[in-house]
């Protein structure tokens, strides 16, 4: 939460793609707090997850009657790392 917090200062792209304006406040880390013990207490994001599963098999995204959701968690990269030309011989 911090680090997100302290990107949304530094980061003026970010804080702009997160939604807010340039002249917006950055919520606290105690408002973010908040936000997720009310998301985790009510039934919103499941909701919400199902909506989406819906729609991408009305659309044809999902064919199958199994959906299957990885949750393994991964850490983001803001650019994709150089490849390593190889030295010709």
């Amino acid at each position: 939460m911090k680090d997100l917090i302290k990107r949304l200062h530094d980061d003026l792209a970010f804080k702009l793609n997160c939604g807010f304006l340039v002249s917006d406040h950055v919520p606290s880390e105690s408002s973010y707090s908040r936000l997720i013990t009310k998301l985790e207490e009510s039934d919103i994001l499941e909701k919400e997850q199902e909506k989406v599963v819906l729609q991408a098999i009305a659309e044809g995204f999902i064919t199958d009657d199994t959906v299957a959701i990885d949750a393994t968690h991964f850490e983001a990269r803001d650019q994709a790392l150089t490849k390593r030309r190889k030295a010709k011989i």
